[in-house]
């Protein structure tokens, strides 16, 4: 691996600003590298929420209001590897930075630079996304293809182990230069966490709303817990709300569930008492991590991602609302098993309490001798 020995010069790219999942975490590793002495530059049809003088925003030329339609991405991918091979060049940046295989294909041309290294940070299996959300197999195979190229003589950083074991094992000939895993670290509460009201059991789902995320599989639970006294509010917003909210409707839920759309993290976390956390697939839910610091219990499918983190006590199959009906009337029925629940999975945590932003400043800098954990397959 390269050293850096003077403040790093970063390029990276992401479409647009959304909210949920990654590009919290990517911006907080900005705002890190920024407050390191580092100097970011990021192409994208709008800017990023940071305000900083080393962080220079790079207009891709596209209207941010119709960036979901196939000509954006067939358009992006044909122009984003010329473009930031361009502001590679322009600006002398020595470190090509991507938290999406997408990108870090698209900067491989930068990569071929003297002295350019390419870091990937792996959030999460997008092929498998990808098959979820019923793509066609055509379309599969070409991300699959898309994916090798990203991970060629990078560096591949993976959110856990069964990420990047699944990633890299796609793509043997197609090595990367190194791979390791930084998990994501818990975060500081900056709220505080409600008592449980009365009798009410407050349970809640958190996320985007989608098929990924298997939120269909608590409402078809709930309909066969019973009548015990249990809430059920949804955060978030997505492409399967109108769904959901139908479903809910239908098994005659309506009364005891309620769909808040996006809302601050504090107004989720004082008013709940058990996250429920079915997806399909994972890379590590910042919903979960939220949870988990505040003292919020969890009950969550039982997918690798989750059990790299959760204890087996808090997983349920996901495909089996039976299951997860019966876990909910056993904790509404003895609240002990709730708190027996919380101090289980509090033990199991206590490990994702590091510091995450010098870890990326390190990796980015190329000086991480103290990487929290090493992979396996490292070269």
């Amino acid at each position: 691996m390269a050293f850096i020995r003077r403040p790093a010069a970063v390029v990276t790219s992401y479409y647009r600003p959304k909210p949920g999942g990654l590009c919290p975490r990517m911006f907080r590793a900005l705002r890190a590298l920024l407050g390191a002495g580092h100097t970011v530059h990021y192409l994208s049809v709008e800017r990023f929420p940071i305000e900083h003088p080393r962080c220079h925003f790079h207009r891709f030329p596209w209207p941010p209001r119709h960036t979901d339609t196939p000509l954006f991405w067939a358009v992006f991918l044909c122009m984003a590897p010329l473009l930031l091979f361009w502001l590679s060049l322009r600006h002398r940046a020595n470190v090509l930075l991507s938290f999406d295989p997408a990108y870090a294909m698209a900067m491989q041309p930068a990569r071929l630079l003297p002295r350019r290294r390419l870091l990937l940070f792996l959030r999460a299996d997008t092929v498998v996304n990808q098959r979820i959300k019923g793509r066609p197999g055509w379309l599969v195979r070409l991300w699959e293809m898309l994916e090798g190229l990203a991970v060629w003589r990078a560096e591949v950083v993976g959110v856990c182990a069964p990420v990047l074991d699944a990633v890299l094992a796609r793509h043997r000939l197609l090595a990367p230069a190194h791979s390791s895993v930084l998990h994501n670290d818990l975060p500081v509460p900056s709220w505080d966490s409600g008592v449980m009201a009365g009798e009410t059991l407050r349970l809640a789902c958190v996320g985007t709303l989608e098929a990924r995320k298997n939120q269909a599989l608590v409402l078809e639970a709930l309909a066969g817990a019973g009548t015990g006294a249990w809430r059920l509010d949804v955060y978030g917003d997505g492409p399967a709300r109108a769904g959901l909210e139908r479903l809910a409707a239908d098994r005659g839920l309506g009364g005891r569930v309620r769909f808040h759309g996006w809302v601050q993290r504090e107004a989720i976390w004082q008013n709940t008492d058990v996250l429920l956390l079915p997806s399909l697939h994972e890379g590590m839910s910042n919903a979960m991590l939220e949870a988990l610091a505040g003292g919020v219990a969890v009950l969550a499918s039982d997918v690798p991602e989750h059990r790299d983190v959760l204890p087996a006590a808090s997983l349920l199959p996901p495909l089996v609302p039976q299951a997860w009906a019966a876990r909910l009337r056993s904790l509404v029925a003895d609240r002990r098993l709730l708190e027996a629940l919380r101090t289980e999975q509090a033990a199991a945590a206590r490990r994702l309490r590091f510091d995450w932003d010098a870890a990326v400043v390190r990796l980015v800098a190329g000086t991480d001798t103290e990487r929290p954990v090493a992979h396996a397959g490292t070269l």
